[in-house]
C-alpha cells in the first residue's frame, strides 16, 4: 500500500496572465511561495520517503519547500512535466484565448477530450500519469510519497488512478498550492484519502 500526496505547484509570478505551459523560466510569486510553504507545513508530520517533481522551475521550487520542512530526497521526472492541451497558446494573453480563440477555449474547458492538433491529446496524458504515478507507487510499496506536477497532469492522474471519466476533468479543481493524496495497492482502483488546500489552516 503506497500513499500518493499530489501536489499542484504554487502560484506563478505572471502579471501579464500569459499561457505559460511548458515554457521554462516561470517561478513562483510571493503567494505561490507562501502556497507552497504551506503545503510542506501540513505535510511536515508525515514520513516521505522521496519527493519526485515536475523539472519546470515552479514545480521544483514547490518541491524543494516541502523537502526543506518535511524532509525526504527531491526527484525531478520528465513523465510529471506540464500537459500539452494548452501549448497552441503558449505566449500570448490568457483573455486573448478567451475572445480570439473562444472555440478552443470552450473545446478545452467543456469537451477536453476532444482538443485536437497538439502531440500529446486528454488521453495520452491520462495515460502518462497512469503510468507514472504507478512506477512511482510501485518503486515505493507501503511508502508515503509526494509527487509535484501542474494541474492538468494531476486532474488526469487521479481521474486515470480511481476509476474515473477524463471527461471530467476541470470538474474537480486542484487549486495552486493544493494536494489530494491517494491510496494505491495496484489490486484495484485507487482510494482518495484527502482534498487539501491552502487557506484550510
Amino acid at each position: 500500500m503506497t500513499v500518493l500526496h499530489l501536489v499542484r505547484h504554487g502560484q506563478v509570478e505572471n502579471p501579464k496572465k500569459i499561457v505559460y505551459g511548458r515554457q521554462r523560466g516561470w517561478r513562483l510569486s510571493v503567494r505561490g511561495r507562501a502556497e507552497a510553504e504551506a503545503v510542506a507545513r501540513h505535510l511536515g508530520a508525515r514520513p516521505l520517503a522521496r519527493i519526485y517533481t515536475s523539472p519546470l522551475e515552479r514545480a521544483v521550487q514547490t518541491a524543494t519547500a516541502i523537502a526543506g520542512t518535511g524532509g525526504g530526497e527531491v526527484e525531478p521526472r520528465e513523465g510529471l512535466t506540464e500537459a500539452m492541451l494548452c501549448a497552441p497558446w503558449e505566449g500570448i494573453p490568457w483573455r486573448e484565448v478567451r475572445t480570439t480563440r473562444a472555440r478552443e477555449w470552450a473545446r478545452y474547458l467543456f469537451r477536453p477530450l476532444e482538443v485536437a492538433g497538439v502531440s500529446e491529446d486528454l488521453r495520452a496524458l491520462g495515460s502518462r500519469m497512469e503510468a507514472e504515478l504507478g512506477a512511482i507507487a510501485s518503486a515505493h510499496p507501503d511508502d508515503q510519497v509526494v509527487v509535484v506536477s501542474h494541474g492538468d497532469p494531476l486532474k488526469a492522474g487521479v481521474l486515470t488512478l480511481t476509476g474515473g471519466d477524463l471527461r471530467e476533468l476541470h470538474r474537480c479543481p486542484i487549486p495552486t498550492g493544493g494536494l489530494v493524496s491517494l491510496e494505491v495497492d495496484g489490486r484495484g482502483p485507487a482510494r482518495v484519502l484527502e482534498r487539501w488546500s491552502p487557506g484550510r489552516g
